[in-house]
């Protein structure tokens, strides 16, 4: 398990991935994605014996001027 001090998005493309984050349990399948805000402690685990594809978008924020 582990935080970030950034928002990531968690897009499963091919497989099943179980999420675990602020005290809630979720398994993901195709399409399905998940939103983890920033500093929250999540933990990611593939479950099973087959390949799961998964896209992270990580938002960054934009640098100062």
């Amino acid at each position: 398990p582990d935080a970030t001090p950034f928002e990531k998005v968690y897009v499963v493309l091919d497989g099943h991935m179980t999420v675990r984050a602020g005290g809630q349990e979720e398994t993901l399948g195709p399409l399905d994605s998940v939103t983890i805000p920033p500093g929250e402690v999540r933990e990611i685990d593939n479950r099973s014996n087959h390949v799961c594809r998964m896209l992270v978008v990580i938002p960054y924020p934009p640098a100062p001027a």
